[in-house]
């Protein structure tokens, strides 16, 4: 894809259900192109200097998620509030309660993860390459 053709997403807007499911499915892309170029031998990896890089950029993504899963979890609830949202079967009160407890959920795993790569990403800071003679 060429660069004029990748979506774009000003964050001041618009916004639409749309863009905002764009976005989200360019991130899961993202990891997936990321999960084949860092696999042993794909080349995405040369040097413990890009381990360190790519680790910082990734301590970002969980760090923002905390926000957004919050933000979802507030417009479940106003929602359910003003009687927008309905269920096939059961309360929408105990629906969106489980969506918020697993929201919450993801936001704690989300921490954890951002502590584990910010640990990496630290130790990384110390790490250079070396020749193959210098082993």
């Amino acid at each position: 894809m060429a660069d004029t053709d990748k979506p774009t997403f000003p964050l001041d807007g618009p916004h639409s259900p749309q863009s905002v499911l764009q976005a989200a499915e360019l991130i899961a892309e993202g990891m997936r192109y990321l999960n084949r170029a860092t696999a042993p031998g794909a080349g995405g990896l040369e040097t413990p200097g890009d381990v360190y890089s790519l680790l910082g950029a990734l301590g970002d993504v969980p760090g923002r998620l905390p926000q957004l899963l919050g933000q979802i979890a507030a417009w479940l609830q106003n929602q359910s509030a003003a009687g927008k949202i309905g269920v096939d079967r059961g309360s929408v009160i105990e629906a969106v309660a489980e969506a918020c407890m697993g929201l919450g959920d993801a936001t704690t795993g989300a921490g954890q993860t951002r502590a584990g790569l910010d640990r990496a990403h630290q130790a990384t800071a110390i790490m250079s390459g070396k020749e193959e003679s210098d082993a």
